[in-house]
């Protein structure tokens, strides 16, 4: 099932890298430009955050995948690629109907439900999936991007049929005097078109 999340308080939107011996740090703070931004050429690292947002035409609905996210002590963490829990128990074959109030959809995927905000504005809102055990308990992005505010509200446009990809990564640059500069940058780019969740409700199947 999904569901639209209360808010809660935002969490710090960027946080500083601290400086080491060998390098420095700029800290980037919204609104505001710093030498960074005027130079021609930077290195980026291996994102530390992956997410490609898609249109599921099938569902009347956008999602927001995260293939890469930072774990708590900054190692990198592919959702996709982590084991399935163990099953602990096995179902008998039956020919009677399963009746499932809604599909699950893989933990990495964040649902983006389209909202009316007025006449002539709609808005892709995050929410959040519930666990298919029935404990209702919910399932929320575990990524920095997906959770820099209370409310994540695109605008429709922003995501065409051809998707977004979006990743957070380090760059660095050497500015006039041979000094490092060293910050967290994002990058948008076109994504690999449309998906599909599989997503469906009253579902009744053979076990």
């Amino acid at each position: 099932m999904l569901q639209l999340p209360r808010p809660a308080p935002n969490p710090p939107a960027n946080r500083a890298v601290a400086p080491s011996a060998d390098r420095s740090a700029v800290v980037w703070t919204p609104g505001r430009s710093s030498s960074a931004d005027r130079t021609s050429s930077t290195l980026d690292s291996r994102p530390l955050e992956e997410i490609l947002f898609m249109r599921d035409e099938m569902a009347n609905m956008a999602w927001a995948v995260e293939h890469v996210v930072q774990g708590p002590i900054e190692q990198r963490i592919e959702p996709a690629a982590e084991p399935d829990p163990p099953q602990t128990t096995l179902r008998t074959p039956s020919a009677n109907p399963r009746y499932r109030l809604a599909t699950d959809v893989p933990s990495n995927w964040t649902p983006l439900l389209p909202q009316r905000i007025d006449e002539t504005s709609l808005r892709l809102v995050r929410a959040a999936m519930l666990a298919p055990d029935g404990s209702n308990a919910v399932r929320h992005a575990r990524g920095e991007l997906l959770n820099a505010t209370a409310r994540l509200a695109l605008f429709d446009e922003e995501i065409p049929r051809e998707g977004v990809r979006v990743t957070r990564q380090f760059e660095m640059t050497r500015w006039i005097g041979g000094s490092t500069l060293l910050w967290v940058g994002l990058r948008k780019q076109v994504g690999k078109g449309e998906g599909s969740s599989a997503l469906r409700f009253d579902d009744a199947a053979a076990e």
